[in-house]
């Protein structure tokens, strides 16, 4: 409940409207409902595996585990509630590293692999497109959930814009799992911040 990771009215002895508002609580959230869905299923398998099936998962493979472990050693009076219904040590299945696979004998086949520099890459992002009247923003400057997954297919518009990856868009948290997880990329980043032209209008304060 700290740092904003849950949204709220009112206060935190009598929270209304609950939102949740990181990804670690997400990541609680969602295996608790597998569980327990699992739990409330006749003769159901137990939980053994579980597919990663977003590029940023990855980055939160500690957290899935430190998370399992936590549920399969969760009691209530003196009972296990979830270890019948998972295994001990369940499999992170990771298919971010076969698209990566894929992707790297598809560019050798095509003969596209980019041979210029990789010291000269660029990194960006898309963020809300705030020229755009018709979008709906939360206080954070954020898509609110309804607008974010409420829109209908086909109807197109220029709802997002693509910006130079900076502080000014990523938070610290993220910028300090990108430095752990891929540090030759985040230097990478950095350097695109501080060398490229591209990235003259943002203030030092704003750069990696």
């Amino acid at each position: 409940w700290q740092n904003n990771k849950m949204l709220y009215d009112g206060d935190s002895e009598n929270p209304r409207n609950l939102q949740i508002n990181s990804v670690e609580n997400y990541i609680n959230y969602h295996l608790i409902s597998l569980l327990e869905k699992i739990r409330k299923t006749p003769e159901a398998k137990p939980l053994k595996a579980i597919i990663l099936g977003c590029t940023h998962y990855p980055f939160y493979t500690e957290t899935f585990q430190h998370k399992l472990a936590k549920l399969y050693d969760y009691q209530e009076n003196g009972k296990y509630i979830y270890r019948p219904f998972m295994a001990e040590n369940i499999e992170l299945v990771d298919p971010a590293i076969n698209t990566a696979k894929e992707l790297y004998q598809y560019l050798s086949e095509t003969k596209l692999f980019n041979e210029s520099d990789l010291c000269k890459s660029e990194f960006y992002i898309s963020v809300p497109n705030k020229q755009n009247s018709g979008i709906e923003l939360d206080s954070f400057g954020n898509f609110t959930y309804d607008y974010k997954y409420g829109r209908k297919a086909g109807q197109t518009a220029q709802y997002v814009k693509r910006v130079p990856i900076s502080r000014e868009n990523i938070s610290d948290g993220v910028i300090e799992r990108l430095s752990v997880k891929v540090p030759l990329i985040f230097e990478m980043m950095k350097k695109f911040n501080w060398d490229n032209s591209k990235t003259d209008f943002l203030k030092e304060e704003e750069k990696l």
